[in-house]
């Protein structure tokens, strides 16, 4: 799983990374994710670069900065 971490206050989601680690041992898994802090200008108008994450959170982020091409 891959997953996007988007805040203007990324220390605040580090706790996600070490979720993901407790439910490896949890349940067996085999991958426990890769987490990606991702800045602003990290979401393009392309949505090649974002289309690889399975999920994103956003936290603490103000999405008024996107543009339109950004939001879609």
């Amino acid at each position: 799983m891959y997953i996007g971490t988007l805040s203007d206050s990324q220390d605040r989601l580090k706790y996600i990374a070490s979720g993901l680690a407790a439910d490896k041992i949890s349940f067996g898994a085999s991958d426990e994710g890769i987490i990606f802090e991702l800045q602003g200008d990290d979401i393009t108008e392309d949505d090649k670069m974002i289309d690889v994450l399975d999920v994103i959170i956003i936290d603490n982020f103000d999405t008024a900065k996107f543009s339109k091409g950004q939001i879609n």
